[in-house]
This record gives structure tokens, C-alpha cells and sequence, in this order.
């Protein structure tokens, strides 16, 4: 492993574990990592611009692909990941950067509309936003994603919820009409 590399989780590395010097140094990593990520993401959601002011990305072009093109888009959002969780950024950051890709995935698969909201929403920029915003405002950010986690929880689990009630219902009045 070179000097200039992060220590990787698996050697149980932690931002918590580094003297003030070593912060320094890994603050000028850290910032040249979120740079470049920035302008991948860039790339992926910004970097052809429309008439009008707009931008898309090739990862816009990409999704229109019938079939795969969201698979391909999510898969090209995983670098960003990667390079996040390389860098020590916790769970509840990590988890609120993968909705943001999950969300994109699965409304971009709806015909027209999910490309339309793809070319809106722009995950990739939003993740390095994250990042940056995790890299200056660390407490904010852990907190405000903590917040969001659990909100999400909250909704994903009301929905499950109201699916199998409503499960239970339909099998009900199913099972009713076929004994009585």
C-alpha cells in the first residue's frame, strides 16, 4: 500500500484514530478524492448541456437504453461508493449516498418519466454533496443522515405494513367467496 493511500476499514482504520497531523494530511487527500469525484459525478450527471441552461449527463443518456440502462447508470454510481466508504465516511452517510442511487435506479426504470426524474435528480452530484458536506460539517451531516435513515425506515416500514394489510384483506375476502 502506498503512503499516500488511505488505510482501508478491513485494517481497522478509523478518522478517530488519527493525530491532528495526520488529519492534516488526509484533509488534503480527502479534498483532491472529493475533487475527483466531483467531476466524475459531474460527468455522469451534468456534462452535456441542453438548450435552455439545463444539463444532463452520460449517465442520462445512458438510462434511456431500454432494459439495462438504469442497471448501467447504477453501476457506474458505485466508484463514488467505493471511494466514500474508503475514505471512512459512516454507515448512516453511506446508507442515505446508496438510496440516493436506489432511488434513481428504480424511478428511472418507469418509461419516460423515470428518464425525465433522471435527468432531474442527479444522484451522483447529490452523493459527492454528501461527501463534501461529511468532510466539512462532519457532526451535521452524520446527524442530519441519521435522521433521514430513520425516516426512511419509518416510511419503508408503514408501506410494508399497509401491503400486508391489505394482502390480508384481499385474502380474506378471496378465501370468503370461495367457502361461503
Amino acid at each position: 500500500m502506498k503512503d499516500s493511500e488511505p488505510l482501508p476499514r478491513s485494517a481497522g482504520y478509523s478518522a478517530r484514530d488519527e493525530s491532528h497531523g495526520e488529519r492534516s494530511a488526509n484533509r488534503g487527500r480527502h479534498a483532491r478524492s472529493v475533487r475527483a469525484l466531483r467531476r466524475y459525478a459531474n460527468l455522469l450527471d451534468s456534462s452535456i448541456p441542453l438548450p435552455g441552461g439545463a444539463t444532463i449527463g452520460i449517465g442520462s443518456v445512458i438510462g434511456l437504453l431500454p432494459g439495462i440502462g438504469d442497471m448501467l447508470g447504477a453501476l457506474l454510481a458505485t466508484p463514488i461508493l467505493v471511494r466514500a466508504w474508503q475514505l471512512g465516511v459512516p454507515v448512516s452517510v453511506m446508507v442515505r449516498m446508496l438510496a440516493n442511487v436506489g432511488i434513481d435506479a428504480v424511478v428511472g426504470v418507469v418509461p419516460l418519466a423515470g428518464d425525465l426524474f433522471d435527468f432531474a435528480f442527479k444522484a451522483n452530484e447529490k452523493n459527492v454533496a454528501l461527501l463534501e458536506a461529511y468532510f466539512t460539517r462532519s457532526r451535521r451531516t452524520q446527524v442530519r443522515s441519521r435522521l433521514w435513515v430513520a425516516l426512511a425506515g419509518g416510511v419503508l416500514l408503514t408501506v410494508l405494513v399497509t401491503l400486508f394489510y391489505l394482502l390480508f384483506l384481499l385474502s380474506s375476502a378471496v378465501l370468503s367467496r370461495l367457502l361461503g
